[in-house]
């Protein structure tokens, strides 16, 4: 996986952290995530029953961003209650919406992947209902 690559992964699973997305991991959980970042942008730390001691390593498990691929929804899914929904986020000027802060939040909160991850080969196509 190039650097590049690496970098906006990266900063795309640190921005969903508060929305709870999920991942495809090695070991096969499909878990919650925790990251923490590296200098060189490509350290991933998957959560599990994390006790809150940043300093008792033996409650992470760690490895490497290129290890996982968050499982997202294309925005073709989105439905037209949905598109209402994210559109009330949004400005319109002319006849065409612009993106605002707020309506790439809640991109991220419905897991919509915006960046288009899935066809990067970054992240995998959530099926129906995973986020339901």
């Amino acid at each position: 996986m190039a650097q590049k690559d690496k970098e906006l992964l990266l900063k795309d699973l640190v921005a969903r952290y508060p929305y709870g997305v999920i991942l495809n991991t090695p070991n096969g959980n499909n878990s919650l995530l925790a990251l923490v970042s590296s200098k060189k942008y490509n350290t991933i730390i998957e959560y599990d029953d994390y006790c809150g001691n940043e300093n008792d390593i033996s409650e992470w498990k760690g490895g490497d961003i290129e290890l996982v691929k968050p499982y997202l929804r294309p925005m073709s899914s989105m439905t037209k209650e949905e598109r209402n929904e994210y559109h009330s986020y949004c400005y319109y000027y002319y006849g065409t919406y612009f993106d605002s802060i707020n309506s790439i939040d809640w991109l991220l909160e419905h897991h919509f992947d915006f960046r288009h991850l899935i066809e990067k080969g970054l992240a995998i196509e959530a099926p129906e209902g995973m986020y339901n």
